[in-house]
């Protein structure tokens, strides 16, 4: 491990302003980590496509909250990444926390994204949190603001989120994972809301150095003011997994 002089835990920021076509253009993006702890928070704003945005890797992948808990202690990004998953693996954590989920739609978008998460490691307990806020506009020059798709009655979409998993090493090959989130999508031009809850449970265990298992439960609600849309879902997984 590092010594304490030679652990940085300066905070990075970085911020730029500027001006583009669909009006002024701000981004934040600020990072600290301690040597159990590690923060994020960012916002931007940027002009993309329903197709770009199914290219681009998840704000809130496990494996990136995961790996500055591990900076300290494996300085080689090599190494660090496999003990990144690993850690993962053993542990049975999601591959993501909560996100904004993509629109869909024909139209060209301006997204507009706030988000931050924090990750807390302890001798047995790993606690993982996030929050975000994203608002979808329509900048498609030439076509009627109804659109296709997700902006078929609403040239708008606002999605707002939060979620938590907690983590905890029963044994040295036994873990458990408790899970919760909430989010709401909101189409401001017909009045519709949509909250979706979920809640998850989940224990796995290690029987071999390659071959584990877990067992997972999970119930996701939707409560939607629109009539007829609204749902609730009840599941329950078991997996086997060997590495070769």
């Amino acid at each position: 491990g590092e010594s304490d002089a030679e652990f940085d835990e300066t905070p990075r920021l970085a911020a730029s302003v500027g001006k583009r076509y669909f009006g002024n253009s701000r981004t934040f993006d600020f990072s600290h980590r301690t040597r159990l702890t590690a923060w994020s928070a960012g916002y931007s704003e940027d002009v993309t496509t329903t197709h770009a945005q199914a290219l681009v890797p998840s704000s809130f992948a496990t494996t990136s909250i995961i790996d500055p808990l591990f900076q300290s202690s494996i300085p080689d990004p090599v190494a660090r990444q496999q003990a990144v998953r690993d850690f993962i693996a053993l542990n049975a954590l999601p591959p993501s926390l909560t996100v904004p989920l993509n629109v869909l739609t024909t139209q060209t978008i301006l997204l507009k994204r706030w988000q931050a998460s924090a990750a807390v490691n302890g001798a047995r307990n790993t606690v993982l949190t996030s929050v975000f806020a994203q608002t979808s506009e329509s900048v498609t020059a030439g076509l009627p603001a109804s659109g296709t798709g997700d902006f078929a009655s609403s040239s708008s979409v606002k999605q707002t989120g939060a979620s938590v998993n907690w983590n905890l090493r029963i044994a040295t090959r036994t873990a458990a994972n408790v899970s919760a989130s909430q989010t709401r999508s909101e189409f401001p031009a017909f009045g519709r809301k949509d909250d979706v809850q979920s809640i998850g449970l989940s224990v796995s265990h290690q029987f071999l150095p390659k071959l584990s298992g877990s067992l997972r439960y999970r119930c996701l609600r939707n409560d939607s003011s629109q009539a007829g849309a609204g749902y609730t879902e009840n599941a329950v997984t078991a997996a086997l997994n060997a590495t070769f």
